[in-house]
């Protein structure tokens, strides 16, 4: 079981997220830190080395934390896989991340 961190900036605890499986995380704080429309298919090639190319549909999640853009285009490129998501989503008030489940929807 593998928890798919988009971004970690540094900002939040993921400690709770840690006991739906071992943490890999795509890019730091500082990967891409002003310059991301140029380097937007950078970013697609390291999302598909480290995500697509690893994530188990069956046992995987993609935690949403970090930068919305990394969230979207993992979410995105997942999505272009034909595979369900299986998500980590926090929740403010209980501070703890819950998972919830996507299925493949399309043709």
């Amino acid at each position: 079981m593998t928890v798919f961190i988009p971004h970690d900036n540094g900002k939040y605890d993921l400690t709770n997220a840690v006991r739906y499986g071992e943490r890999v995380v795509l890019f730091t704080r500082d990967t891409f830190p002003d310059t991301v429309d140029d380097e937007l298919p950078k970013i697609m090639a390291v999302i598909g080395q480290k995500l697509v190319s690893r994530y188990d549909p069956m046992t995987d999640r993609l935690c949403l934390t970090g930068s919305p853009l990394y969230q979207v285009a993992c979410a995105y490129a997942l999505g272009w896989t034909r595979r369900p998501l299986r998500l980590l989503r926090y929740d403010r008030l209980e501070r703890a991340y819950y998972p919830i489940s996507l299925p493949h929807i399309g043709e």
